[in-house]
């Protein structure tokens, strides 16, 4: 991924939560000016654009065992935001593609593949409305208020959005039809191979899915065991700070 010296702040942050460290390292008011391009921040930070942003482009994504209660928040929804690049550039599109060639007429005995295929299209639909949720909402609200408890001259956007009310309503009944949903396909497909134990092709693709599904599982535990509890109680602090009943 590329990032663009037209890029505003923002569009940085979303895309790589992980820069929040390296803009505030600058000393400047990054989030009282968010619409600003990163060419005109360089200017204003007085560094050379390109080097700025190679250094930004060679941040690491924290890895999948990392101690993500010593972590940041940002750097766990930078971990959350690039596996929703791989949920939706990888394995959505490889399990699609699979789902689709095994489920066509040439092959025998599809009644249960035709069925997780068209669940699959379901489930696939429910997930990526809930990641952009996540992202356009939810992310951008965690990530202001750990900004707001490191600059007490910060205000929270708490009007505009619970973390509380959506980890625990939205956020979780989303989660949890996703997962009755991706075990009904799972079990769909697993009829099917033992149906046609001589099935290679049909091995192959539950393997895919039961890696996907235990990457979806360790997604949502990090989200709803780590990140959302902690937000909520910076979400708390800053709510007492400004002297809000919660």
């Amino acid at each position: 991924m590329l990032f663009s010296s037209t890029s505003s702040l923002w569009e940085l942050i979303q895309q790589r939560p992980a820069v929040v460290e390296f803009l505030e390292a600058s000393g400047k008011p990054v989030w009282n000016q968010l619409d600003l391009s990163v060419d005109a921040f360089c200017r204003q930070a007085g560094v050379k654009t390109g080097s700025w942003l190679r250094e930004a482009e060679s941040i690491p994504i924290p890895k999948p065992d990392s101690i993500w209660s010593r972590e940041p928040l940002y750097r766990i929804v930078d971990y959350l935001v690039a596996e929703h690049r791989d949920f939706r550039n990888k394995d959505l599109t490889r399990i699609d593609f699979l789902l689709d060639t095994y489920s066509a007429p040439i092959y025998p005995d599809v009644y249960q593949l035709k069925l997780a295929y068209q669940s699959f299209k379901s489930f696939e639909e429910g997930l990526l409305e809930h990641m952009s949720e996540e992202e356009a909402r939810t992310f951008p609200h965690i990530l202001r208020l750990e900004a707001c408890e490191r600059n007490a001259t910060l205000l929270p956007l708490t009007h505009r959005l619970s973390v509380k009310t959506f980890a625990m309503s939205q956020g979780h009944l989303a989660e949890s039809l996703l997962e009755k949903m991706i075990a009904e396909i799972m079990e769909n497909i697993r009829k099917h191979r033992d149906q046609e134990r001589d099935a290679v092709t049909t091995e192959k693709l539950f393997r895919v899915l039961e890696k996907f599904q235990q990457r979806l599982t360790r997604h949502a535990r990090i989200e709803n065991e780590i990140l959302f509890p902690r937000a909520m109680e910076i979400e708390k602090r800053l709510l007492k700070r400004q002297n809000v009943s919660v």
